[in-house]
């Protein structure tokens, strides 16, 4: 953020002070602070259920009190544009209430999000499930999996088979059009 001219740097629990002190003492008149997304000014150990919403709408009214206005790195929205501002907040609410969960996995997983299990990679062996979940020798799915096994292909329920192939060839074109 020094690259875009910020004169000092918070950064939670390295800075030794709370957030709270932060703003109070760091923050002017007319000061432009830079942040990431808007729902990272919200107290980051709360819970849903200790309602970080209302821990953010504690710290814009602060902000907009001292007359600081908050620029959103991420999408280039300033809280000195009323339309900019009221999407920036409706985009922070929201993504508190999802409780992190309006990211996209990657992105989560890129920012610290434990997310769910790694994704299996099954590219190695990506001719012979295309083979065995296509060909009409099997009556059902469940078969071609267990065939797909039987071939040293690391699957254990056809969901990951669903998974990797709609990965190779794009969402809804995983099916092997039987049950």
């Amino acid at each position: 953020m020094l690259d875009v001219g910020a004169a000092s740097v918070y950064v939670e629990g390295a800075s030794g002070i709370g957030r709270d002190e932060w703003i109070r003492t760091a923050l002017r008149p007319g000061d432009t602070l830079l942040i990431m997304r808007l729902m990272l000014l919200a107290e980051p150990r709360k819970r849903s259920r200790d309602n970080p919403r209302m821990d953010l709408w504690a710290v814009l009214a602060e902000l907009r009190r001292r007359g600081v206005t908050v620029w959103e790195l991420a999408t280039d929205r300033r809280s000195d544009d009323p339309q900019q501002r009221d999407d920036m907040i409706r985009d922070a609410i929201e993504a508190l209430t999802l409780g992190g969960r309006h990211l996209p996995s990657d992105v989560a997983r890129a920012i610290g999000s434990r997310g769910g299990r790694p994704r299996k990679n099954l590219d190695p062996w990506r001719e012979i499930i295309e083979r065995e979940w296509y060909s009409n020798r099997h009556p059902s799915n469940k078969i071609a999996v267990a065939v797909m096994r039987s071939h040293g292909v690391p699957v254990k329920h056809i969901a990951d088979v669903w998974r990797a192939m709609e990965r190779w060839l794009g969402p809804g074109k995983g099916g092997s059009g039987r049950g």
